[in-house]
Parts: C-alpha cells; structure tokens; sequence
C-alpha cells in the first residue's frame, strides 16, 4: 500500500508542483509587481515590537486564565511597561441572539486590545513600533467585536503613522484572486530582496509585501497611511536593520 502511494505521488509529480507554483499568469504578475532593493542598514533607530500572550486552564467550569503584552526594544528592554490580566470567567461572546463559549476569541481578542494600548503608548518614543500580525485582519473580523472592545483601538491606532504591522503568514488574495494567499506567490515567483508595489486599503492602510535578504520568506506588512517607494525603502531598512536571518 504504502509503495503504492508513492508511485502515485511520483506519477503526479508535475501536476503538484504546476498547483503549488501556481498559474502561469499569476507569477507573471508577481515578478511585476516586484522591485528588488536591498535594505540598508540604519543606525540610531529606536525600534520596539509589540506582542502578546494568553493562556487558560479549565476548572469547575469556568476558565482560569492570563493575559499579557509587552512593548520591548531592541535591546530587550521595556520600551513601557508589561500589561497583564489574570481572571476567571466562561469566556463567552454574544452572537446574535445567542451566547457562545469561545475561549480562544475571547483572549485573544484581549491580548490584541492590550497590543494596540502597549503600541499607542510605545508609538511616543520610537522611531517605529513593530505590531506581530495583521491589522486589517483585526479589523474586518466582526465576531471580535462582541468578544471586547478593541476595535475602537484599532480605529485609533490607524492613525499612527510609525505603528507598522508584520505578518509572516497571510491569507489575504486581494492582489491575485487566487486560491491562495498573494503571500505565497511573491515567495514562489521571487527571490530577491526587495518589495511589491503597495495598495491601499479602504480602511486607509498601505499594505506591501517585502523579502529583508535573497531567498528568505517574504513578510505581508501593513502601515496606516499612504506609502509610496520612498517609505517602503525606509520601512525595509528599518526592519532590515533589527531583523534576524531575513
């Protein structure tokens, strides 16, 4: 059975790897798009990131649980102070008429609007503030509205213009319309350090895609504004300068 297998896969091999690259079209379409540039490194920069965590034990039936976000440089030091919030509770959000149990949202949800607190407040004295994952993404997701109130945050901070948003996953196939995320596309039909040309969202963010070295994976960034070239290369050497292997 399990030689089988294999010499199915063996057999399909072209059609697979036709399906992972993607259409002709397509990754014609990315190289397009794409600007090789090579980041430069900058120096005096004050560079914080923004993440957070969460985690949860089940008991009695409710849920035991703790939050938490941090706002460090790139030295490792507190750019402010952590944020935390331990609790018990059954986690649940209102959906329409019904309440549903979701833990998972409902920290989640928390840990985001104790980002956004933790990036407003870092924005102040840096030069930029670097937000794991993506703000759009947030922000278009009805059902965390009901979990807490961190969408206004999310408003808030789209006018920070040094609060930027990096992703190394995405889902998003605005540019392409593709099966998959444009994401995957410019990793497949690029190699070189460099950036897409940007878009601008409805919401008033500039969304790119960039690769810090050759041959790394491309990040998805997202920067409240409009970014033209000139700020994609300034963006890039920002992170170029603090990242780690790309």
């Amino acid at each position: 059975m399990l030689m089988q297998v294999y010499d199915l896969a063996i057999s399909r091999r072209e059609a697979i790897l036709k399906e992972i690259g993607g259409p002709s079209s397509v990754m014609e379409k990315a190289r397009g798009l794409w600007t090789d540039y090579t980041p430069r490194k900058k120096e005096k920069l004050a560079v914080a990131g923004v993440d957070s965590s969460w985690n949860l034990v089940p008991y009695l039936g409710y849920y035991v649980y703790a939050v938490d976000a941090v706002c460090q440089t790139q030295e490792g030091r507190d750019a402010v102070p952590p944020r935390f919030d331990v609790g018990a509770g059954v986690l649940s959000v209102v959906e329409g008429r019904e309440l549903t149990t979701d833990p998972r949202m409902v920290l989640e949800s928390e840990g985001m609007d104790l980002e956004y607190k933790m990036a407003k407040e870092g924005s102040q004295g840096s030069d930029f503030v670097l937000v794991d994952g993506s703000l759009l993404a947030r922000f278009y997701d009805r059902r965390r509205r009901h979990a807490i109130a961190f969408y206004e945050h999310a408003r808030d901070l789209m006018k920070e213009r040094n609060v930027i948003f990096v992703s190394k996953r995405s889902e998003s196939n605005k540019l392409f319309g593709a099966p998959v995320g444009d994401i995957h596309y410019f990793n497949v039909a690029t190699s070189c350090a460099g950036y897409s040309s940007p878009y601008l969202d409805k919401g008033g963010v500039t969304v790119f895609y960039v690769r810090l070295s050759d041959r790394s994976p491309c990040l998805r960034v997202e920067a409240p504004g409009e970014v033209d070239g000139r700020g994609q290369r300034e963006l890039m050497d920002a992170l170029g300068s603090y990242s780690v292997d790309g």
